[in-house]
């Protein structure tokens, strides 16, 4: 039997700050789904992370509209979307309405979709129309049949304008070929000024301190002390935790600091795994926090297949099981990888993030304010969160247990 190729990409990005509203009702599996994903890549790498599960969340979403049967149903479970169709189609609109909304909220927010379609290749007209109507993926005709590479690179560019070169060469070498038949991309780019900069004039060398004995090094720690009208604190045993919004604090990065007690970076993924972000953002207050935070940058590619089989979506890369038959009106896909790059740079001034994800599919058969400050220094592994303080929409996640790669 034949084998088509379809190749599905999304990205994101995203950073700021605002009061803690009612949570929506797509957000909180969200956030399930975010914590699960970055944990059960963590657990797989030493090394520093930065991942978008807002992007993979979208792409996957996205792939759900052409699933049925057992693959309809472990995507619906990962995901966390409403049983009926009728209802999960609300779920795009509605996470493109608030994106939207973010765009006009002080930062720099670029989304942008299109559907690479090869020359005649019939895909079904609900399928087409959930793309279209719920997120808003434009159609284009490519031709993977007779050059594959000019298609490959065509991809690649528009990813690497829409994420401005943050994001290269997504779609590696080998993977389309002449029986491609669909290739679906998101592509999202963020920049985000603090609301209150760090001062250049602050930032001094600093010893970060990883996790393991061999990590330490030096990084350039920024410094600000911030009224309480200006950031959220809270902290728990063996752990503190703040919320430094962006201009227009819609968006927020909350930075997540085990102490150096032993055991305290488990804990910590415990308590995030039994309470998600919202268990921790729910109990934040205003305080007057002293925070020393270092100018980082972190780029990972990680290939998510494994991951995703181990959160209960196996279905869908097995030949003999996938059913993917509301894509073309036949049971004959499957999904062969799903790829993901990310991107962020901290700096005094503010953040900047990128991200894109590609999933292959292959046709086979209040406390009282004290007096002096809270000290938070980042001198050690933690954890950072971008977040979308109105809903509590998540968009990124990466941690540093290694000294950063300085940033220019």
């Amino acid at each position: 039997m034949n084998r088509l190729t379809a190749v599905w990409l999304a990205g994101c990005m995203i950073a700021s700050f605002h009061n803690l509203p009612a949570m929506e009702p797509w957000v909180q599996p969200l956030d399930r789904f975010s914590v699960r994903l970055f944990h059960q890549l963590a657990e797989g790498t030493e090394n520093n992370l930065v991942v978008s599960p807002f992007s993979v969340y979208v792409a996957l979403c996205m792939l759900s509209a052409g699933a049925a049967g057992e693959t309809e149903a472990e995507l619906v479970q990962l995901l966390g979307l409403p049983a009926a169709r009728v209802e999960r189609r609300r779920v795009g609109p509605t996470i493109g309405q608030r994106v939207a909304s973010l765009a006009r909220s002080g930062v720099t927010l670029e989304v942008a979709q299109r559907v690479w379609v090869q020359r005649s290749y019939q895909l079904l007209p609900e399928f087409l129309g959930e793309l279209r109507e719920g997120f808003d993926a434009v159609p284009a005709s490519a031709d993977f049949e007779t050059d594959v590479e000019a298609a490959r690179r065509e991809i690649n560019a528009w990813v690497e304008a829409r994420t401005r070169q943050r994001i290269r060469d997504l779609i590696g070498p080998g993977i389309l070929d002449r029986t491609t038949r669909l290739v679906l991309v998101n592509a999202v780019y963020f920049y985000g000024w603090w609301a209150q900069q760090f001062s250049p004039e602050h930032t001094r060398p600093a010893v970060f301190h990883g996790l393991d004995a061999g990590c330490t090094g030096q990084v350039q720690m920024m410094e600000r002390e911030f009224a309480p009208d200006e950031i959220r604190y809270t902290e728990g045993p063996g752990w503190q935790a703040c919320e430094i919004p962006y201009r227009g604090r819609e968006l927020a990065m909350i930075v997540l600091l085990p102490s150096r007690e032993p055991g305290a970076w488990r804990s910590l993924q415990e308590r995030l795994e039994s309470d998600g972000l919202t268990g921790v953002r729910q109990r934040m207050r205003p305080r007057r926090v002293r925070v020393f935070l270092p100018r980082f940058r972190i780029e990972s590619t990680v290939r998510l297949d494994a991951a995703l089989t181990a959160l209960g979506a196996g279905s869908m890369f097995d030949p003999d099981r996938a059913n993917l038959s509301r894509i073309a009106g036949r049971r004959d896909l499957f999904v062969s990888a799903v790829l993901h790059k990310a991107f962020v740079e901290v700096v005094e001034e503010g953040t900047e993030a990128a991200a894109a994800t590609a999933v292959v599919v292959t046709l086979t058969a209040a406390p009282m304010e004290p007096e002096e400050p809270v000290v938070f220094r980042a001198d050690r592994p933690f954890v950072f969160v971008i977040v979308d303080r109105t809903t509590g929409m998540s968009l990124f996640w990466g941690r540093v247990v290694r000294t950063p790669t300085p940033t220019p």
